[in-house]
């Protein structure tokens, strides 16, 4: 196989097992999922700048406009969603922490609201 098909079908795994975890019922499958689908989304964007193979660097010099360069937004733009992906999964990790501290239940299924609760509130206006 070709590299380039290599990375199609590990693009397609990846976005296959992401979509299959974060369409579980538990928390944490969902944590997982969504840290694959950012990490499949990475390597499709890496996927799509290129072959970098006989490519000089990106530098700033009269040599450098001669020769084909690789392109280094692509590299930048997956450092800046790495970071992102990052921040985004520890907000994620600590709400399901606090929802399962508050609720007690580690899937979905254990949120549905007691009826009890909305009598209490009603009571409690009027």
């Amino acid at each position: 196989m070709t590299a380039q098909l290599d990375t199609a079908v590990l693009v397609a795994v990846l976005t296959a097992g992401s979509i299959y975890l974060c369409l579980s019922r538990r928390f944490l499958r969902m944590l997982f999922g969504f840290l694959l689908l950012s990490n499949a989304a990475n390597v499709a964007v890496l996927a799509v700048s290129g072959d970098p193979t006989g490519k000089a660097t990106a530098t700033v010099s009269a040599e450098a406009s001669q020769v084909a360069a690789v392109d280094p937004l692509p590299q930048a733009l997956i450092l800046t969603a790495i970071v992102i992906g990052f921040s985004v999964a520890a907000y994620l990790t600590v709400l399901l922490y606090r929802i399962y501290v508050d609720t007690g239940a580690a899937t979905t299924t254990g949120l549905e609201r007691d009826d009890d609760l909305g009598d209490v509130g009603e009571e409690a206006a009027g």
